[in-house]
This record gives C-alpha cells, sequence and structure tokens, in this order.
C-alpha cells in the first residue's frame, strides 16, 4: 500500500510539474508576443510601476528621444522626464488623450492610460508620438480626401444672403438637413446648388462621412453607369482588370451629390430608382448585390 501510495504521489507530482511547466511556457509565449507588439508599435511606449520606475521603453520611444533604453528603464520617470509631471498625473487615475508634452526641443502627444486594480494605479501606460509626425499623417489623410473629391468644404455660414426669402430657405435647408432622406435642389444654373449640397451634407448627421459630387451632364450614358454603379473587370472593352468601384459606394455612409440629374435617360433613372428604393447597387457585369447607405441630393 505505501509502495502504490508512492508511486501514485510520484506520478501526481510529475504530472504537477509538467502542467506548472506548460504553463509558464505559454505565459513566456505571451510575454514574447506583447513584447514584439511592444517593439514594433508605430509609437513610443513607457510603461512605469507604482513607484514610478520605468519598466518599458520601446524602440520607437528610443528613437523620438534619442535616448537608449538601457539609460532609461530601471530609472525614475520624475527624474528622467521631470516635463511630464507624472506624480500629479498618477493622482488623477484618470485616462489622459492628447496631452502636449515637451520634452527639450521635442513635443510629443500622448494619452496616458491608467491600469487600476481595486481602485488603486498598479502601472501606468504612455503612447505617444512627435506633433509634427502626427502633422504630416493628417495632411496625407486630408490631402488623399481632397484628391477623391470626398469632401464638403462649404457649410451655411459660407452661403450669403440678406433677404428674408434667402434667410428662409437656409433655415428649410437646416431643417431638410436633419432628415436622412433623398432632397432635390432646384434653381438655374450658376444659383449655388453644390453649395447648398454640401451646407446639407455638413449640416447632417452624416457630416463626418464622404460627399461625393458628380455632374451628370459631363459623361455620355455608357461611361454614365459604370461611374455611377462601378464595374467588375472586362465587363466591357477599355475596362480595368481589377474593377472600379461607382460612386454610389464610394459615398456609402455619407452624401452624394447628382448635379444636372435632369439629363440623364430613361434607362439610368431606372437604375437609380432602384437604389433608392433597395438601397443596393450591381456593378456592370456582376450577379451580385452590394448593400450601400447613401443620403442622395
Amino acid at each position: 500500500l505505501l509502495i502504490k501510495s508512492g508511486k501514485e504521489a510520484l506520478m501526481q507530482s510529475i504530472l504537477e510539474a509538467e502542467r506548472v511547466a506548460e504553463v509558464r511556457k505559454r505565459e513566456l509565449e505571451k510575454t514574447k508576443r506583447i513584447k514584439s507588439i511592444i517593439d514594433f508599435a508605430y509609437e513610443g511606449i513607457i510603461t512605469v510601476d507604482q513607484k514610478g520606475v520605468i519598466d518599458t521603453f520601446n524602440p520607437q520611444a528610443v528613437k523620438i528621444f534619442e535616448r537608449e533604453a538601457y539609460k532609461i528603464i530601471g530609472k525614475n520617470i520624475n527624474k528622467i522626464f521631470p516635463e511630464f509631471n507624472f506624480s500629479k498625473i498618477t493622482k488623477i487615475g484618470q485616462k489622459i488623450e492628447g496631452k502636449i508634452w515637451t520634452v527639450g526641443d521635442i513635443k510629443i502627444v500622448a494619452n496616458i492610460i491608467p491600469i487600476r486594480i481595486n481602485d488603486e494605479t498598479v502601472r501606468t501606460v504612455v503612447t505617444f508620438q512627435k506633433v509634427s509626425q502626427v502633422q504630416k499623417i493628417e495632411q496625407k489623410i486630408r490631402e488623399k480626401l481632397y484628391l477623391k473629391g470626398n469632401v464638403a468644404e462649404n457649410t451655411f455660414n459660407d452661403i450669403i444672403g440678406q433677404s428674408q426669402i434667402f434667410r428662409s430657405l437656409k433655415e428649410e435647408a437646416k431643417n431638410y438637413a436633419q432628415i436622412d432622406s433623398p432632397v432635390l435642389l432646384y434653381g438655374e444654373t450658376g444659383t449655388g446648388k453644390e453649395l447648398f449640397a454640401q451646407a446639407i451634407h455638413n449640416h447632417s448627421p452624416r457630416r463626418n462621412k464622404s460627399f461625393v459630387a458628380f455632374n451628370c451632364a459631363a459623361l455620355p450614358e455608357s461611361l454614365l453607369e459604370s461611374e455611377l454603379f462601378g464595374y467588375v473587370g472586362g465587363a466591357f472593352t477599355g475596362a480595368k482588370k481589377e474593377g472600379k468601384m461607382g460612386l454610389f459606394e464610394q459615398a456609402h455612409e455619407g452624401t452624394i451629390f447628382l448635379d444636372e440629374i435632369g439629363e440623364i435617360s430613361q434607362n439610368i433613372q431606372a437604375r437609380l430608382l432602384r437604389v433608392l428604393q433597395e438601397h443596393k447597387v450591381r456593378r456592370l457585369g456582376d450577379d451580385k448585390v452590394i448593400p450601400v447607405d447613401v443620403r442622395v441630393i
């Protein structure tokens, strides 16, 4: 009985040791994955323990501050970066976004995330980028949006008029802007229909989404159809191999402004009616439909 019990205990110990080893292995792999994510992150990352000691200073942080990690890790953040006023931040114990700091001649924009357990901050994570880099990224995004023509530049403040009729027209347009239904703007050439279309978009719940403007009289029917609804590769002679997204797809969740809509043929009108009724488009040469959520002006 003693021998059997001893064997069972030994076997149990071996199994327990294997289990512990497997847990440690998984934890080590998890730690390596987290370290890889931190090391390859686009932003600088610093983590600080309860005592204010820096225990993470990733490669991007090294690049931004031009300081070696081994000279930073293990040091108190208040001594290395007194500009952060870290003691005050940890007392607040709340997430802070878009904090601007100047360290020497380097300006950074940072997010501070406290990790709290039982109402106590046990660690603080700081992610940051150079302000100049954020500005470059923002500029690139703006340039790409404007190149696509998917931005409404004008608001109702840009529409100037003093007559009672004109002021009433602006107020009426503002009211329609809040109703997510198609809008028909009627007026002579040069009276500012697109100006009103942009203002309606910017005053609507879709203001932060795309605004796609298109002149229906600018293209013949054969090209107009492919421009509005898109096409798949090889749909017609001269079509792009990879196909093309139509304007309704580009305006998804935003607004599409169809100028000179009276110039389109009955065939295009029929397809447009289907989009308005079913909120779906079918690319030329395709057999499937694509759901779209678009406000039409």
